[in-house]
């Protein structure tokens, strides 16, 4: 099941996706940190300022957990992303690094023809994080309880040739990504460790993907505990679960570097969360908790191992 970044871009709800890092490009270096290089491509301009008065004119109508009806005054002009909360819900709190699942319908702006509905489908799962969300819209999220329902308008995309848009997202529950894992679980891949500290990864044969993130902590540090929200130094060597084949090693490369946890795949940012530096970790990162959604990338249909020495918390984003 494709995500719905990838999925709701295609009909050019373009609104919820972040224009910085968005794990459905399919340009998007091979490794999780390397959105942090000088060879990854810079957002053009910000994002500009939400401006949800354009969205007044829009009644969103019908039972909760079901398609609602959209209704306004066609043509609508929508210049620029804009975002408002059309209901309330009463559910669970959402907050930052949480990855719900949610229903959404797009309609033309033009003339409110249908371009996408998932409620016949699976509900569709997103990480609220600003890797993968536009700004306005992460704010917005943060602080709702389940069952709201977002209007997001998102202007038209000359590139794609996708009109004007009017979505509503509704937030059907928040789900749980990761499973911590005691190091010594029978199948789990084998780490063993040079002198110089850099790991070779064995993945057994007839190993099976998780569903969640796997968090295996190898040593625990002693230092400050990371956030979502933290910019850290990390060595890191990353194997594909399929044949332990390295596709990615800072230590081959001699020195670690500094990535922000808010730009790498969504493996990467619930996994190393709440991790003391110092610590040591194996991470087991799915497909759709990694390159799932972007179409063509080289692991896409990948399961990546890492494992993950955390140096320090680095200053600056």
């Amino acid at each position: 099941m494709k995500s719905v970044t990838t999925r709701v871009a295609a009909v050019a709800v373009a609104a919820l996706v972040a224009l910085a890092g968005c794990a459905s490009d399919s340009e998007t270096p091979t490794t999780p940190p390397a959105n942090q290089t000088e060879s990854s491509p810079e957002p053009s301009e910000e994002p500009p300022a939400n401006d949800p008065t354009v969205l007044d004119g829009i009644t969103v109508e019908g039972a909760a957990g079901e398609k609602p009806t959209i209704t306004f005054d066609a043509p609508l002009a929508i210049n620029s992303s804009a975002f408002k909360v059309a209901s309330a819900g009463d559910g669970d709190t959402i907050a930052d690094g949480d990855s719900i699942q949610c229903s959404l319908v797009s309609v033309s702006a033009d003339d409110g023809s249908e371009l996408y509905n998932n409620y016949d489908a699976d509900p569709e799962t997103l990480s609220v994080n600003a890797s993968t969300l536009h700004p306005d819209l992460l704010e917005m999220l943060i602080g709702q309880q389940v069952g709201v329902r977002i209007i997001l308008g998102s202007p038209a995309a000359s590139e794609t040739e996708t009109p004007a848009s009017i979505a509503v997202l509704e937030v059907l529950g928040i789900v749980e990504v990761l499973e911590d894992v005691a190091a010594d679980t029978a199948g789990l891949p084998s780490v063993e460790f040079a002198d110089d500290g850099s790991p070779t990864i064995t993945v057994p044969e007839g190993f099976t993907s998780p569903e969640l993130v796997q968090r295996i902590v190898l040593e625990e540090g002693d230092g400050d505990v990371v956030s979502a929200s933290d910019t850290i130094t990390a060595h890191y060597t990353g194997v594909k679960a399929s044949d332990s084949t390295v596709f990615d090693s800072s230590w081959e490369r001699g020195e670690p570097i500094d990535f922000s946890l808010q730009q790498v795949v969504q493996g990467w940012t619930v996994g190393l969360s709440d991790v003391k530096v110092g610590s040591t970790v194996m991470l087991i990162i799915p497909p759709s908790m990694g390159y799932g959604a972007s179409e063509g990338h080289e692991l896409q249909n990948e399961t990546m191992v890492f494992v993950v020495k955390i140096e320090a918390i680095a200053d600056g984003a």
